[in-house]
């Protein structure tokens, strides 16, 4: 009697499941018989133990979708509430003169530390706070930060500044410029002591924003883009 061209199957026999396979060298098989009923009772002992594992892995994995898509979907809830409690705060870089080695300025840097003592990258923030309408109030709370930190030093060390990273949105918004200024005057600083910069995300329009550019200048800030 000829071997069946495939190499091993399985199949059902009465009341037992076999399970043959071909020799790759030899003209004989091997095969294994086991009843069915044993079977049935082997894998409802297996579903017992899996299947409510499977079920809570399951869950864990959807709470852990669920929280991360109410994390990105709230972040500029977080940063609004953080805005409030004062969670933003300013680190400085210095501006070196490479002429001569000396330290001339330092340029800030905002950066936002939740409750939990966790710091979120201005790379997600600054993007969050331009789309949701949050980029006015972010820039005040760094100048408000700034001039407190700084307006001592600044006031003892003559020709050293300070420069402020903005967003074009700030100088098309009204009343920025006087906030400066007010800022400023209560610290006692000199306006040319503050430079505000121009983020490279910002597309200045020089029709909308022209009115702030001529304040900030006369009031002698620098200003660059």
């Amino acid at each position: 009697r000829s071997f069946p061209t495939r190499r091993s199957s399985d199949l059902t026999v009465g009341d037992q499941f076999v399970a043959w396979e071909r020799s790759r060298q030899w003209d004989h098989f091997a095969y294994a018989a086991v009843p069915i009923a044993a079977l049935t009772e082997e894998f409802q002992a297996l579903s017992r133990l899996f299947v409510p594992f499977g079920i809570a892995v399951g869950l864990i994995v959807l709470l852990l979708i669920r929280r991360f898509a109410a994390t990105r979907t709230s972040l500029h809830t977080l940063l609004r509430a953080g805005l409030k409690r004062g969670e933003i705060r300013t680190v400085y870089q210095p501006i070196v003169d490479m002429r001569n080695g000396r330290w001339v300025g330092a340029e800030v840097l905002a950066r936002w530390q939740r409750p939990s003592g966790e710091w979120v990258s201005p790379e997600v923030f600054v993007p969050i706070a331009e789309r949701h309408g949050l980029i006015g109030r972010l820039t005040d709370a760094v100048i408000a930060s700034t001039c407190a930190e700084f307006g001592p030093f600044l006031k003892t060390h003559p020709g050293f500044f300070v420069s402020i990273n903005i967003s074009s949105g700030d100088l098309g918004e009204n009343g920025f410029v006087p906030r400066l200024m007010a800022c400023c005057a209560a610290q006692g600083i000199a306006p040319g002591r503050i430079h505000l910069e121009i983020t490279e995300r910002s597309q200045v329009d020089v029709g909308d924003e022209a009115e702030a550019i001529r304040m900030a200048n006369d009031s002698h800030y620098g200003l660059a883009a």
